[in-house]
């Protein structure tokens, strides 16, 4: 059925780019007359961002649970996108508007709520900025926290995820008005049960946008500072160095801060090898590295893997550099999450990783920071 329903609603493109504004008509005529050179692939939405430049690409359908979209995302090799900014807020919504006959719809992003901010309403600490975090380990800053007034709310202490609105008009109303272009939070798995959405059950679809892992080209930056090694990525130039001493992760992150950089992740067998040596440069064979990885919310509770928390997506890079899912090389078990194991040590006896509690401590830590021109 939702296969079905899914194809129909891609065969709504001709018909309804004629209904939409004239404002979103000038963004999807942009994106058709764009260069196909900046490496995405057929279909998908080049962006350029302070981090880099990737793509991304709005996918109708109806997914109840974030944690549905995202695995749907996997499947085309990418995962739930963040908003950087407005405008890409407003791309999304004539991308989608313009490929169903519904005037309204919601959209899973890659957003969730920090931990600090768990079961918190709005407050000073956990207010529209800060109570949310973007998930796709790409997008940056606040540009994107798109929330309505009075929103993050968390009305029912766990409404984690949101939904972000697109519609041709500038609200909708279904107790409560409900702006387009903004986010509201909700629970992650929504079943259209609550007080607020049940009424827009009939009206609004849960669509997806994805990123993709598979960046585009971007000028790369060459220069390092002594002592640290350079390599070339998908994002652009990046520095990294190992350093030895026993920390948790959260002190080897204020050391790699100190050094301007942040835990680093692991891009390819290459950057393991220069850990590994690297390791035992600095005295610590034997040892292991915290590597820049942490587990998502929708991962916390789950023991072992299964289909949604994989060897591949229980873990998420945290650098703004690393893509994909090439570095993820585990020792046989692993991870496990045996008991609140939301890190990931490296080995250097053997280059793979072992899922570890943030409170333990590793013998060294391996930092990265963006090259410099």
């Amino acid at each position: 059925m939702q296969k079905s329903s899914t194809f129909i609603l891609l065969l709504c493109v001709v018909s309804t780019l004629a209904d939409c504004p004239a404002a979103w008509k000038t963004i999807l005529n942009a994106q058709r007359e764009e260069s196909t050179s900046n490496g995405c692939e057929a279909d998908w939405k080049f962006f350029k961002r302070p981090s880099g430049g990737w793509c991304m690409r709005v996918f109708p359908g109806y997914y109840e649970a974030q944690a549905d979209a995202e695995k749907a995302c996997r499947t085309v090799d990418a995962t739930l996108s963040g908003l950087q900014n407005k405008n890409e807020g407003a791309y999304i919504q004539a991308a989608i508007l313009a490929q169903v006959p519904q005037t309204s719809g919601s959209l899973w992003t890659g957003l969730q709520r920090t931990k600090k901010c768990l079961g918190q309403k709005l407050t000073v600490t956990c207010n529209n900025l800060t109570s949310f975090e973007w998930t796709d380990n790409a997008t940056t800053g606040t540009g994107g926290f798109l929330f309505q007034d009075g929103q993050p709310d968390n009305k029912s202490l766990d409404q984690n995820c949101a939904l972000f609105l697109a519609s041709k008009a500038a609200s909708i109303v279904a107790r409560g008005t409900y702006f387009a272009g903004t986010y509201e939070d909700v629970n992650c798995v929504t079943g259209f049960n609550s007080e607020n959405l049940a009424p827009m059950k009939s009206s609004v679809l849960v669509f997806l946008i994805c990123i993709s892992t598979a960046l585009s080209y971007v000028e790369i930056a060459m220069k390092c500072p002594d002592g640290w090694t350079w390599f070339a990525r998908s994002r652009g130039g990046w520095c990294m160095k190992v350093f030895a001493g026993a920390f948790t992760n959260l002190g080897a992150e204020a050391k790699c801060n100190e050094e301007g950089a942040v835990i680093a992740g692991v891009q390819d067998s290459k950057e393991v090898k220069f850990m590994i040596e690297g390791l035992r440069a600095v005295g610590q064979t034997g040892g292991s590295l915290w590597v820049g990885a942490k587990r998502p919310m929708a991962c916390w509770s789950v023991v072992g893997v299964n289909k949604v928390c994989t060897a591949k997506t229980s873990f998420y890079w945290t650098d703004d550099s690393t893509t994909g899912f090439s570095g993820f090389k585990w020792l046989a078990g692993e991870p496990n999450n045996m008991g609140g194991q939301d890190c990931i040590q490296l080995f250097e006896g053997t280059g793979l990783m072992d899922d570890l509690k943030c409170t333990a401590q590793t013998k060294g830590y391996v930092c990265g920071k963006t090259a410099q021109f």
